[in-house]
């Protein structure tokens, strides 16, 4: 997958990692992760979306990964788009996700 470049405010970064096995979790991507912007230390990791594999077809092909991230620093909210053009939102201060139309 392509890099997603990263998106900084009020002192932290935020990235979506590609390879969710890496860190313990059940799929890669669709995920976002929160960093201490100078120390680079991760702070939270948040699924936004859950990627449903079948079991007959091969996991890496399933993958669905985000391909673009935005923030509004003064609404506290990430805008996230995966590789199939869905849209949600992400209210830092809260977590809460939604999907976007």
């Amino acid at each position: 997958p392509a890099l997603v470049p990263s998106v900084s405010c009020n002192g932290l970064t935020y990235d979506a990692p590609h390879f969710g096995f890496e860190f313990g979790a059940k799929q890669n991507g669709g995920f976002v992760r929160a960093s201490n912007a100078e120390t680079m230390q991760t702070i939270w990791v948040k699924r936004i979306y859950k990627t449903s594999y079948k079991p007959v077809v091969e996991r890496d092909i399933q993958d669905v990964f985000i391909s673009s991230l935005r923030v509004e620093c003064d609404d506290q909210i990430l805008f996230i788009v995966d590789e199939k053009g869905r849209k949600y939102s992400f209210d830092i201060k809260t977590h809460k996700i939604a999907r976007l139309k």
